[in-house]
């Protein structure tokens, strides 16, 4: 008698979807909660200030303006890897686009944080095409070169002798 019923089918699975999205919404919460305590412990038993953060997708960046320091979570790699940059001794940063070659799309966008010595730079992935959603793509963008100029300009006002 209900099967029969397309209303009271319609109501049902629009009742099922609407329990998923809750679930779903739910389990993004408990994660952003579970990344933002992490975060805080890394801060508090580094002794870091943070000035400025931003979540960039599964990564976080932020820069510690007190002890000249820029740091970068990295969720996307294997192992995560967590990082402290002196920005004492970085000379520049900049922001670096690859493409595919197939199809001309973009395939990553990183921060190239290029120390003073001869020292490997340091590369801090913002966007890779297969871990992070193609319409977060134009947000990331924007979050990169802000990050490249705050970074650059931050860099221009560390004293000389810091």
């Amino acid at each position: 008698m209900f099967i029969n019923n397309p209303i009271l089918i319609i109501i049902v699975i629009l009742l099922i979807l609407f329990l998923i999205s809750s679930l779903i919404g739910l389990r993004k919460k408990q994660l952003s909660k579970r990344a933002d305590k992490e975060f805080e412990n890394f801060v508090i038993a580094n002794r870091l200030t943070i000035d400025k953060e931003q979540t960039l997708h599964n990564n976080r960046i932020a820069i510690d303006k007190e002890n000249y320091k820029l740091i970068f979570i990295d969720k996307t790699s294997v192992p995560e890897r967590n990082l402290i940059i002196d920005l004492t001794e970085i000379a520049y940063c900049k922001l670096l686009r690859t493409k595919n070659p197939s199809n001309n799309h973009i395939h990553t966008i990183t921060l190239e944080c290029k120390y003073r010595n001869e020292q490997p730079s340091i590369i801090l992935p913002i966007y890779q095409s297969g871990k992070d959603p193609a319409f977060k793509l134009m947000r990331l963008s924007k979050k990169a070169m802000y990050w490249k100029k705050t970074i650059n300009l931050f860099k221009e006002s560390i004293p000389a002798r810091a």
